[in-house]
């Protein structure tokens, strides 16, 4: 059974957008540098993180990062991508999901023109 850990007190009310990303923990200052880039994102919306460590927990905790809605879950084994994927998927609430590799920093206008042009698209 995973174990969810929910990081900060930030609003629980509805989420537009919940951003998932997978992690076998292998590199954590490339996963800090992706929270990190979250951090400075200027969306209008509520957006959450979900981060799905699919190996063992971690002995190190992820460092607080005030302005993310962050929650932290541990699959216990490697289920593969997709395993963590639909996980995280079926943990969050956002009215979309964006999926996001450990790796990746963001600029902090991605998130807007992410779901602006999902808005005018209809994709």
């Amino acid at each position: 059974m995973a174990k969810v850990a929910r990081m900060t007190n930030m609003s629980s009310g509805p989420v537009d957008v919940s951003i998932i990303i997978p992690t076998l923990g292998r590199n954590r200052e490339l996963l800090e540098q992706c929270l990190n880039s979250l951090t400075k994102l200027n969306f209008p919306g509520q957006f959450d993180v979900w981060v799905i460590f699919n190996c063992v927990k971690p002995a190190e905790k992820l460092p607080r990062l005030p302005k993310l809605n962050l929650h932290q879950v541990y699959l216990g084994h490697n289920r593969g991508f997709a395993g963590a994927v639909n996980k995280g998927i079926r943990q969050s609430s956002g009215q979309q999901v964006v999926l996001l590799n450990d790796d990746t920093t963001v600029k902090s206008d991605w998130l807007t023109k992410l779901t602006d042009k999902q808005a005018n698209t209809g994709a």
